[in-house]
């Protein structure tokens, strides 16, 4: 669980260092980076396990150790931001992240159908305060420069195409074999 709050440190860190004319590029890096490691993670998983055994792949968050000492070195530089976390900001795009995330497992989880309209509100309900708090604090946790950046929507549009198509696969395939 601790692993899933790295993107949102990521985020966070590159938001506080960097000017709001560099952060969407920043962020979309960040963006790129996360999506296609995430991606892999199955085959990489995989094909440690073939080589190696499973107990390689369960040890392998270990190594986000030594990242931990960089983030903060990092975020103890002054940077550019002012220091203070949109939380408001941040626990939408929590809830909405999560939301998605369990909606697109259904195919492997046989959730009742209310709470699945329960998901599918929530996400919506999210999106929607979220980007009512982008628009009222446009250098928030979102900042608003990243979303009118054309570049960055289509590049996140297709990620989340593709996030999908892989979870829904992942999900959906083995019980398709059987």
């Amino acid at each position: 669980a601790g692993v899933a709050a790295a993107p949102v440190a990521g985020f966070g860190v590159a938001g506080a260092l960097y000017h709001v004319s560099d952060r969407a590029k920043v962020l979309g890096v960040i963006s790129t980076v996360l999506g296609v490691l995430s991606g892999s993670g199955s085959l990489i998983g995989g094909l440690l396990t073939d080589v190696l055994s499973w107990r390689a792949v369960a040890a392998l968050p270990a190594l986000t150790l030594p990242a931990i000492a960089v983030t903060l070195h990092l975020a103890s530089r002054t940077g550019t931001g002012s220091g203070r976390i949109d939380v408001a900001g941040a626990a939408l795009v929590a809830l909405l992240a999560s939301c998605v995330v369990l909606l697109l497992e259904t195919p492997s989880i046989d959730f009742a159908t209310w709470l699945l309209v329960t998901l599918a509100g929530l996400a919506a309900a999210a999106a929607a305060l979220l980007a009512r708090r982008i628009r009222r604090v446009p250098h928030g946790f979102i900042p608003a420069a990243l979303i009118r950046s054309r570049r960055y929507v289509c590049g996140a549009l297709a990620t989340l195409a593709l996030f999908g198509a892989y979870v829904g696969l992942q999900f959906a395939a083995p019980s398709l074999l059987l």
